[in-house]
């Protein structure tokens, strides 16, 4: 494992430099794009049906058209013109005029098969979920057992340069390119941390990552901890064997849900994950469409172990998208309380477009309120016990099957888990 090493002493970490983390800047997971937005999982070819005339038509056409030409025919370095790369740069530019940052994206072919990974639960690269604040991308969260968590990052760490280059001012595209690389390949990130004298240079060396979606323990009083760590394929169920393994240990009084870092994923997977805790027809979110028409999305099936424990929820400013999701509908259906900070707020229903060349389009197409009708979109949810934890890295680490005592769980000093343990005994108790 690489160690932190205090090295060009050029920046200061004072106050002055302190940062707290924004809700609205784009989630990269990996080196790879991971939307904010809910996931539909369904990857279709563009729909031209209710198009608007065509762009060559557009008044402002002919202005994109010069500035073609004016960069062939005058940029001083001819050799870095890339015909292919000008035109996903356009594209870029379209989607992200609509400033739905976070959730709408275009996708180069490479983004796109490094976003359809991440629905897989597969993906290479350093793992680690980033936002961006002052121009400058910032570490929300590395990702348990990955070589970001390994060689020593945490969250709140500013990258301000990757292998010497400055990030500051960098598009998304561009940090998602500096980042991702082959597995065994190394990157030096230049970290600005709170608290540190100096600017730290971090060695992470790329890998192979197979995300375990669900971590559980169980805790003093019979309490159960499950960590779900994010929504891709196939997760739901496994969330659904680890509650089946939690209650075949013995009394189980009750559990907490962690959320927290959860940047959420597929629709499909919150779904299943609402049924583990709630009866079959029970409302997960309400759907809105462009044209202002709802729908109310309800879970299906009703074998979930945990229809009748008592639950608490905890999430912090990484709980997005399908996380939000879930939160809202088990406090709106009366199942849980939610302990900790304000989430992300997302709150688009995102689509997914084959283009041609194997780029894609992910795309807002829907909003998602919860059942109560709260639009978390911007603003996110507010917990019903609100709990700051500076630290993140004070998030308890566990491991599946583990038993925690009293000493374990005070000495891992995770001031939301202990809020949320207390939530839970109150309403056992009540």
């Amino acid at each position: 494992m690489d160690s932190p090493s205090s090295e060009q002493p050029s920046r200061s970490t004072s106050s002055s430099h302190r940062r707290s983390l924004m809700r609205a800047g784009l989630i990269l997971l990996i080196a790879g794009t991971f939307l904010a937005g809910i996931l539909t999982g369904e990857v279709a070819g563009p729909s031209h049906t209710n198009a608007s005339n065509s762009i060559s038509d557009q008044p402002g056409f002919d202005t994109l058209q010069q500035v073609w030409d004016l960069i062939h025919d005058e940029f001083v370095d001819s050799n870095e013109v890339d015909d292919q790369e000008l035109l996903y740069g356009a594209a870029r530019g379209m989607v992200q005029s609509l400033g739905d940052t976070g959730h709408s994206s275009f996708l180069d072919p490479d983004e796109a098969t490094a976003f359809r990974a991440s629905l897989s639960g597969e993906l290479i690269g350093l793992g680690i979920s980033i936002e961006y604040q002052d121009g400058e991308p910032v570490i929300v969260a590395p990702i348990k057992n990955s070589p970001a968590e390994e060689a020593g990052l945490l969250p709140g760490d500013v990258i301000v340069e990757i292998d010497g280059i400055p990030t500051l001012g960098m598009t998304d595209a561009e940090v998602t390119t500096h980042l991702r690389g082959e597995a065994g390949t190394p990157v030096t990130l230049t970290i600005e941390r709170d608290g540190a004298s100096d600017l730290l240079k971090i060695t992470v060396v790329r890998a192979r990552i197979d995300l375990d979606p669900v971590t559980w323990a169980i805790l003093p009083d019979g309490v159960a901890l499950a960590q779900f760590h994010e929504f891709s394929s196939g997760s739901g169920d496994e969330l659904n064997k680890a509650l089946k393994e939690i209650v075949a240990t013995g009394d189980v009084t009750g559990i907490v849900l962690d959320l927290r870092n959860n940047p959420g994923g597929l629709v499909s997977e919150a779904i299943t994950v609402a049924g583990q805790f709630m009866p079959e027809g029970s409302a997960v979110y309400i759907q809105e469409e462009r044209d202002g028409k709802q729908s109310t999305i309800r879970s299906i099936g009703n074998d979930g172990p945990a229809q009748d424990l008592p639950i608490v929820v905890l999430v912090n400013r990484a709980s997005a998208s399908a996380a939000e999701m879930i939160a809202g509908s088990l406090r709106d259906n009366g199942r849980a309380q939610l302990v900790g900070e304000r989430t992300y707020g997302t709150g688009t229903v995102v689509s997914t477009f084959n283009l041609d060349g194997g780029s894609a389009l992910a795309l807002g197409t829907s909003f998602w309120k919860t059942p109560d009708g709260d639009l978390a979109w911007k603003v996110g949810l507010v917990p019903d016990v609100e709990v700051r934890q500076s630290d993140s890295s004070k998030i308890i680490d566990i491991e599946d099957g583990q038993t925690i005592d009293h000493a374990q769980l005070l000495a891992a000093g995770d001031v939301q888990l202990n809020a949320a343990l207390a939530t839970l005994h109150e309403e056992t108790e009540a």
